[in-house]
């Protein structure tokens, strides 16, 4: 498993279950809400769309059709007679989560039934004071960040990009609301839309001010975006693209 395809900087595995983990009602017409299945030709552009491939590419098609083969018999999704690609529930995955958010219940009632005396108390608050320190001094170190250490790679982003591909966006997204769910700064948005009716696609190109900022971007792939779960990947640019654009915020095809 973990087929690349052609360029070692594709991962087509993770790119395909993420789709499917993405995948709504609403993209395939119906009332939006997860349901982890998309028709196979819907699958593969999106995919494509994701990798920056074009669609007419013959080799990515084949590098796609291998790899959904492959996870159908390792167990990770199903192939339906219809065309429909169904990503498997993991039932330990959904067994851990629901014990997790039991945890969690459980341990606010103790502390509701059990409030903290004052020997407690005065133990939180010098914690709350050192926490305050460190998040001082990382807004401090921050700010120190200049251009020449925008791409520095860094934990979670060893190429130092600071490029992102963002899909399963909401339609009713704007660049505020991209802009709030994303950590730090945005410098540049590219809305992906139809080159001829100009529809959005819910999918976009967003630059980070920095690699450490894309990485904490990264690792909030599958969080909820008005509803959706976002998918978050690394992008970076092809030689010859024009990115970042000009202006702040663009749209347009899936290129740069």
């Amino acid at each position: 498993m973990g087929n690349k395809g052609t360029d070692d900087s594709i991962n087509w595995t993770e790119t395909i279950l993420s789709t499917l983990k993405g995948a709504t009602k609403e993209d395939t017409g119906g009332e939006a809400s997860s349901t982890g299945s998309l028709p196979v030709k819907r699958l593969r552009r999106l995919v494509l769309l994701s990798l920056q491939i074009d669609d007419s590419d013959k080799s990515g098609k084949k590098t796609f059709k291998r790899t959904v083969q492959e996870l159908e018999k390792e167990g990770h999704l199903n192939l339906d007679a219809d065309g429909t690609v169904t990503l498997k529930k993991q039932k330990k995955r959904k067994a851990k989560e629901e014990k997790k958010k039991k945890d969690k219940k459980d341990k606010k009632k103790k502390k509701k039934l059990n409030p903290p005396s004052e020997e407690d108390e005065s133990q939180i608050k010098p914690e709350i004071e050192e926490e305050k320190e460190a998040v001082k001094g990382d807004s401090t170190s921050n700010a120190v960040d200049d251009k020449a250490s925008k791409n520095k790679p860094c934990k979670g982003n060893p190429q130092g990009v600071t490029r992102l591909f963002l899909g399963n966006l909401p339609f009713a997204v704007d660049e505020a609301g991209l802009g709030a769910f994303l950590p730090k700064d945005v410098t540049h948005i590219k809305w992906i839309t139809d080159k001829e009716t100009g529809k959005f696609y819910g999918s976009a190109f967003c630059e980070m001010d920095n690699s450490r900022n894309a990485a904490k971007a990264v690792a909030m792939a599958g969080s909820q975006l008005m509803g959706r779960p976002v998918k978050i990947n690394f992008a970076p640019a092809r030689e010859g693209d024009a990115w970042p654009p000009e202006k702040k915020v663009v749209s347009g095809g899936g290129q740069a």
